[in-house]
């Protein structure tokens, strides 16, 4: 059955537009050494599927082994969703975003799926906030497998998984299917039956997924659409709705660069919530510019905002999303030179952070005992926005399984748990939601300058102002760059910029951890008062990041499995106060080894003098 989207043009189960590779039988090493490419993690699987192994090809096609290889993934999840559901019948979503090699994995990996006895929904193209709402607000899913590489090059692709909670699998889930998965791909006889059982699926079954896919990406978008708005009011079921309409214009631009969010509910979100809109690059799959929505790739929405704003000075912020939608960085208007300048992630996050803890005192829920969740890189910047709300903060490991699991720990503890995210990778989740979403992150920083006054006659600017002690504390509205200057200065590290990311020869992080903490100790004595003496920095204390736990203390001791966790070294002024930290940490889902430092003030001299010094103790341990 060949089915065209409607709004998309992608062609769905047709051969010629998206060749499925045959699913035949081809010897045992290929597949082992396409499966060693594979990144496994609790954050999704990875790997580039173009068929030339170009991580930068537009190609449509996966080589062969990649073909079994999928059948392997699919045939895993079948088999996991069965042995943790127990249930006779389990009914799976299904979704890609629009990197070029998506409709052909997909395709393998339903096959697999069916083979098995799961029956699938279709969404097609879908944001990943998408699929993950659906899936929570329909009683009849019970998992989800999301076809994605979130913000890696368009040659790359790769699986996101989770169950009806709507959130990606635990980082205990996330081990168990892997170890099934490896099982599988590493015994000969079961990659066999793996692929013999997707190539000969029934085809009608087949045609039946593809057909309802319209249907099934309609019922998609309203649960969406429903979902947000509960997110965002903080309100649940018939209670939740857009706030009144902004008491002055208000104009957002989405730059979409052809990502799955061009087919979700962007555009009819905001209107309906009275504010303006305009999107460009909203055509799926036409992919502009790199995907990760950083430095360069924000230049594009940052030139059409001032020219949106020339013509219509309601338009204030834009925004950019990666491929599968579920994270997005934004630029502003400094009104001052009518020019648009990017906002850094930890700026965004941080940015979140204070709209949504005063819109918990809006909302008259500020004396509740309340908790931020972040991850181990997100900068200090956010312990002294959660000191001025007397709110708790708690660190994870990165990845969003880590903090979304520790909120939800936190939640069993009676903590109202607002907001969490990665302040390094810029983006929030806002409760009840389990996933990143720029949706919501728009929304958060969109209330800051829209929302009428309160019964108490408070905005959340009044609120903010009076909790940091502002000159003008009950001032209704502040217009963005004025909003920026009241937050606490910091200066931190790009996760994305060259000299972030290092080339790491050690592949025991253990061994490499240890060697750091010799050569630290030793850097430490000798270089104390060059480096740290003109901030006021006299000492520090380590703290290693696993998963849901923080542990604080020096040395091997204070670590387990295989250590691959992040590492950060806190330093304290002479008032015994968190003023700077740098931070180690190898990627999970990308082959590089991360550091970043934060200082405390405008000080770029120091963090850079900060972030040589951790890399060349870093280096040094490495040889």
């Amino acid at each position: 059955m060949i089915i065209k989207d409607p709004v998309s043009g992608f062609i769905i189960g047709d051969p010629e537009k998206n060749p499925l590779p045959a699913l035949k039988a081809i010897p045992f090493p290929e597949v082992q050494a396409e499966f060693n490419k594979l990144i496994l993690s609790s954050s999704g699987w990875r790997k580039i599927f173009a068929a030339s192994g170009d991580q930068e090809s537009p190609e449509k096609n996966i080589s062969p082994a990649d073909a079994v290889l999928c059948s392997c993934i699919g045939t895993a999840f079948a088999k996991f969703c069965l042995q943790q559901l127990k249930k006779d019948s389990i009914r799976t979503a299904v979704a890609i975003d629009t990197r070029p090699t998506g409709p052909v994995i997909a395709d393998i990996c339903i096959r697999a799926l069916c083979a098995w006895g799961i029956s699938v929904k279709y969404l097609f193209i879908a944001a990943a906030p998408e699929i993950m709402a659906y899936v929570r607000k329909n009683e009849d899913i019970d998992s989800f497998l999301y076809i994605s590489a979130s913000h890696n090059p368009v040659g790359h692709n790769g699986i996101k998984f989770g169950f009806s909670d709507g959130g990606v699998l635990s980082g205990s889930e996330a081990d168990a299917l892997i170890r099934l998965f490896t099982d599988i791909v590493k015994d000969e006889t079961a990659v066999g039956e793996c692929r013999k059982k997707a190539a000969e699926t029934d085809s009608k079954t087949l045609s039946q997924i593809f057909e309802t896919v319209p249907s099934v990406k309609e019922s998609a978008l309203r649960a969406y659409y429903n979902f947000s708005l509960e997110v965002v009011s903080g309100r649940e079921g018939k209670e939740a709705a857009h706030s009144a309409p902004p008491a002055e214009p208000f104009g957002i631009l989405a730059e979409f660069n052809g990502s799955a969010r061009t087919m979700s509910i962007d555009k009819s979100f905001f209107q309906d919530a009275g504010y303006l809109f305009r999107g460009i690059n909203d055509k799926p799959g036409t992919i502009v510019h790199t995907i990760v929505p950083e430095g360069r790739s924000l230049d594009l929405c940052r030139l059409e905002l001032e020219k949106a704003y020339k013509k219509n000075s309601a338009f204030q912020i834009g925004y950019v999303p990666d491929n599968d939608g579920d994270r997005g960085n934004l630029v502003y208007i400094d009104s001052e030179t009518a020019s648009a300048r990017i906002l850094h992630a930890q700026e965004v996050f941080a940015l979140s952070v204070v709209s949504e803890l005063a819109y918990l005192v809006y909302m008259g829920k500020g004396d509740q005992k309340c908790a931020v969740v972040v991850n181990g890189s997100t900068s200090l910047r956010i312990n002294r926005i959660t000191e001025f709300f007397g709110v708790e903060l708690h660190r994870a490991e990165v990845g969003e399984a880590n903090v979304v699991s520790l909120a939800k720990d936190l939640r069993k503890k009676g903590y109202t748990v607002r907001i969490l995210g990665e302040g390094s990778n810029g983006g929030n989740i806002t409760h009840p939601s389990a996933v990143r979403d720029p949706l919501d992150t728009v929304c958060a920083i969109a209330k800051l300058f829209t929302l009428p006054p309160n019964s108490r006659g408070e905005t959340l600017i009044s609120i903010w102002n009076a909790k940091n002690g502002a000159a003008h504390p009950y001032q209704k509205y502040l217009l963005p760059e004025q909003v920026l200057k009241t937050l606490p200065q910091f200066t931190t590290t790009s996760v994305y910029e060259p000299r972030a990311l290092l080339s790491i020869q050690t592949e025991d992080h253990g061994v490499l951890k240890e060697k750091y903490e010799k050569f630290f100790l030793s850097a430490w004595e000798e270089e104390k008062p060059e480096v740290f003496g003109k901030k006021d920095l006299v000492s520090f204390r380590e703290v290693n990041y696993e998963g849901i736990y923080s542990r604080e203390g020096f040395g091997r001791k204070y670590r387990t499995g295989n250590e691959r966790g992040g590492l950060a070294m806190i330093f304290q002024n002479s008032e015994g106060r968190d003023s700077a930290f740098v931070w180690m940490r190898g990627s999970k889902t990308e082959p590089v080894f991360r550091v970043m430092a934060d200082v405390e003030g405008n000080d770029e001299r120091l963090e850079k003098q900060l972030l040589s010094w951790h890399t060349e103790i870093i280096m040094k341990a490495d040889t």
